[in-house]
């Protein structure tokens, strides 16, 4: 029995897997990033107030009035009340904010991704909406525009135990952020420190005399394990440790989210975060194998009123899928096709949809669509079919 083995080979056992992954948070969720398919969940509809990755919404709301232009990441922004130090709760995370700085917009996000600044959050909010209240209300939009349905905010800087969201909903979220802003990786999220204030940061000469803070990037991955590039740590005492995690190997990005890690001290909660983090990962990328499945042969979708008479399917996007090393053989796919289609109907016509399996469990799932437009066939052909259609009908029996 297990409980019989050495404590030494049962940890081996453990550290490999040998059991099937697991991790102490009270919910997690991996997916891979290009298809959205899941490849460990725990949990991952349990209701957890996120703390600071709350921040990765107001980012994006930052990001989005950039692209429309209104604003610009060299802008110097007025630091409100509500967005300095003096403003914040004791002991909690900070930029290092005072109402006589000059900050640049691209300093306020730096110091949001990187220092997990609350003051900076809040100042970025005011910048964007004129109020905190106002901000949120965005942020709640966002969230409902984006499908997250099982999440709602307080605040900008996830302070509040009242923000609450769900790994899955984070993974969703976390896939869009990084497809619409890529370039936030590189400026922000994988940057290993971030120091502040600088000397030109001050209005007046006679600035008072704070300690210039040189503050590492709260994710403990960035520079330490391959590929880590993102995205946001947080923590709460009514939520215990949180990560949202990206890494990148070869073609594969993998995205990982654990809530619930908790433990009475807080050093350790931040190591034992990035431990969980950092076996997430490895779990992915070593325990499975990103493959190019076979596409199945597929019949045909009959085209009535067309100048085709039938429509091959194609798959929308690239067939890529991640299976565990030991099961690779049990792969097996099913596809489902519409039986006809009425022209005239665009190319990207969805024509029925691709699923792949492991036993009952389903990996991912594709749509099959049209390759090519379909225009209206000559007049003698629509009226042709027209007949066809109307004698079929006709005989179709009818139900009482």
């Amino acid at each position: 029995m297990i409980k019989k083995l050495p404590f030494i080979v049962l940890s081996i056992l453990i550290s490999h897997n040998i059991f099937g992954f697991d991790t102490i948070a009270s919910s997690a969720i991996l997916i891979e990033e290009t298809t959205g398919q899941i490849i460990y969940e725990k949990s991952s509809d349990m209701p957890i107030p996120p703390a600071s990755i709350t921040k990765l919404m107001t980012l994006d709301l930052v990001y989005k009035k950039i692209k429309s232009g209104q604003i610009k990441l060299d802008d110097y922004v007025p630091i409100p009340y509500e967005g300095t130090l003096a403003a914040l709760p004791p002991f909690s995370s900070h930029m290092g904010l005072y109402a006589d700085m000059r900050v640049t917009l691209d300093e306020l996000i730096r110091g949001t991704a990187v220092m997990s600044g609350n003051d900076a959050a809040n100042t970025l909010a005011i910048t964007i909406a004129g109020d905190i209240d106002s901000f949120v209300d965005r942020m709640n939009q966002e969230a409902l525009d984006l499908g997250l349905s099982e999440t709602h905010f307080d605040d900008p800087s996830g302070l509040s135990e009242k923000n609450i969201t769900t790994a899955r909903d984070l993974a969703k979220f976390a896939r869009i952020y990084i497809r619409n802003y890529p370039d936030s990786l590189k400026l922000y999220h994988s940057q290993h420190t971030m120091t502040f204030p600088k000397e030109d940061n001050w209005i007046f000469d006679n600035h008072p005399n704070v300690r210039v803070r040189t503050k590492q990037n709260t994710n403990l991955l960035i520079g330490a394990y391959p590929g880590a590039d993102g995205l946001k740590t947080g923590y709460i005492d009514e939520s215990g440790f949180n990560i949202a995690v990206t890494a990148k190997q070869g073609d594969y990005r993998l995205i990982g989210i654990l809530l619930g890690i908790n433990t009475d001290d807080y050093m350790n909660g931040i190591a034992l975060r990035a431990q969980e983090a950092a076996r997430l990962l490895d779990y992915g990328f070593k325990d499975n194998q990103f493959i190019t499945p076979p596409i199945p042969d597929m019949s045909q979708v009959q085209v009535w009123l067309g100048d085709k008479n039938w429509i091959s399917p194609s798959v929308n996007g690239s067939v890529k899928i991640v299976v565990p090393n030991d099961q690779k053989d049990q792969l097996r796919s099913e596809y489902y096709l519409k039986e006809e289609l009425m022209a005239p109907f665009p190319a990207g016509t969805e024509l029925g949809s691709l699923t792949y399996y492991i036993g009952d469990k389903e990996l991912a799932h594709f749509t099959l669509e049209s390759p090519t437009s379909v225009n209206k066939g000559p007049w003698y052909k629509v009226a042709w079919h027209k007949i066809l259609l109307f004698f079929r009908d006709l005989m179709k029996p009818k139900s009482i």
